[in-house]
């Protein structure tokens, strides 16, 4: 299973997403989605950018069963499968994030970008909802690392 890179950038964050959900979306792979998303994209992505976007998806994708475990935990009287697809995929990205900081300095700014993520693509209301159940999240795992 890959790991999430700690402290992605904002674009790399950003592509990661729009990958992630057009690997949701489709019925295609994510190795399909990585061969198709370079074609369709607006965004101007160097080719490390694209490396480290690609690498974050999959990290994301292959913890899964780790990454939504966590998530139902935290995310008082919501399951998964009732939020919005952009929602879900926006915290699934952060936990994958968030477990590979391992409780690094710097979330301040990390949570900055992730919420601001979540503002563009979905709303106020869904700010609001992932940023406290990624503060929950991300006291769990620091917690974890604690003891």
């Amino acid at each position: 299973m890959a790991e999430a890179p700690a402290f992605a950038s904002p674009l790399v964050r950003e592509v990661a997403l729009q990958m992630l959900y057009q690997w949701e979306m489709s019925s295609d792979d994510l190795d399909e989605v990585f061969e198709l998303y370079p074609r369709v994209t607006p965004l101007a992505v160097t080719e490390v950018q694209m490396a480290a976007a690609m690498a974050l998806a999959r990290a994301t994708a292959t913890a899964l069963a780790e990454i939504d475990p966590l998530i139902e935990a935290h995310a008082a009287n919501w399951r998964l499968s009732r939020m919005q697809t952009i929602d879900r995929l926006v915290l699934r990205l952060a936990t994958a994030e968030l477990r590979a900081m391992r409780g690094s300095q710097g979330v301040g700014a990390f949570m900055n970008d992730v919420l601001d993520l979540a503002r563009r693509y979905s709303g106020d209301a869904s700010v609001r909802f992932a940023n406290g159940v990624l503060d929950a999240i991300h006291r769990d795992l620091a917690g974890r690392q604690v003891g």
